[in-house]
């Protein structure tokens, strides 16, 4: 397998700011992971996704 087919089909992950990048008002949240497999699958990978959110739960006065 060359070197670029091995990335293609690498673990892929995700690491989500949902601080600064938030879930648009109105779209479902469920539609996050499937929209970030098809864009991947759309630049040829194909690989496992794994996706981590993190946010800070603390609150600013």
């Amino acid at each position: 397998m060359s070197g670029n087919a091995a990335a293609k089909t690498a673990k892929i992950e995700v690491w989500w700011d949902m601080k600064d990048c938030p879930i648009p008002e109105g779209y479902d949240a469920r539609r996050v992971r499937p929209s970030i497999e098809r864009a991947l699958k759309e630049l040829g990978y194909s690989g496992p996704v794994s996706i981590t959110a993190y946010a800070s739960q603390k609150t600013n006065p």
